[in-house]
């Protein structure tokens, strides 16, 4: 099992296009086999759901533990997506999933739904952690939409 104990992402207050890092601290209660992280920005979550894939990464095994992991995106490609549903509430979302078969994630390995635990219908990985930030984006003076990252521990 993995537990967050903190996230920064970076940068923060800013146009919603630009490049970001993200850099998650957390803890492994027990050896943890290879895993893929994803990270995916959902545009207007509470209405249309635009979901953009960001970025993906292998890692290996983390043993027993505290970790530090760090992703970095490009600039955000939103030209697909109206106005409108990108000047809202959305979702950063951070997926841990490893693709061992042998593995079940110690207690309650199975999981519910889209959870931790749960079986992702795409790529059959057991998701391990999902972390989402919700996001609000604004129009800010200069016309250009402006994201403001929540933080996903509070």
């Amino acid at each position: 099992m993995l537990s967050l104990t903190s996230v920064c992402i970076e940068p923060n207050n800013c146009e919603l296009w630009k490049a970001m890092r993200v850099r998650v601290c957390f803890t492994c209660l027990e050896s943890v086999p290879p895993t893929s992280w994803r990270l995916a920005f959902i545009a207007d979550y509470s209405g249309e759901r635009v979901r953009v894939e960001l970025t993906r990464r292998a890692a290996g095994q983390y043993d027993a533990g505290s970790h530090t992991f760090e992703l970095e995106t490009e600039e955000m490609d939103l030209g697909h997506i109206e106005r409108q549903v990108l000047a809202n509430v959305g979702l950063l979302q951070l997926s841990v999933a490893s693709s061992d078969p042998a593995w079940g994630g110690g207690e309650g390995g199975e999981g519910g739904e889209g959870g931790e635990g749960a079986l992702s219908s795409v790529s059959g990985e057991r998701v391990l952690l999902e972390m989402r930030s919700v996001t609000q984006v604004t129009v800010g003076a200069n016309g250009h939409l402006i994201r403001s990252f929540y933080d996903p521990i509070d």
